[in-house]
């Protein structure tokens, strides 16, 4: 009964913890930035993609994060539709 309690806690303290925060698209300098710089944003952009690619495969270490925080998981998917 305690551990059941517990792990009751601990998904509604993890679901808690997501965020509905819109990533925005469009910054307010990128109307003033030159080509050169918008160049230079969008490869820097590109690295942080490449980044991310790497670490959203399945892997062990996702799969495991994903059982333990599956309840934010479906609260983030709900959130995002």
């Amino acid at each position: 009964m305690r551990t059941a309690l517990t792990l009751l806690l601990s998904s509604i303290a993890l679901t808690a913890c997501v965020s509905n925060q819109a990533v925005q698209t469009i910054q307010p300098q990128d109307f003033t930035m030159s080509c050169e710089q918008l160049k230079f944003t969008l490869a820097d952009l590109v690295a942080d993609f490449e980044e991310a690619k790497d670490d959203s495969r399945i892997t062990s270490r996702n799969v495991g994060l994903a059982l333990v925080l599956w309840p934010g998981i479906i609260v983030n998917e709900v959130r995002a539709k």
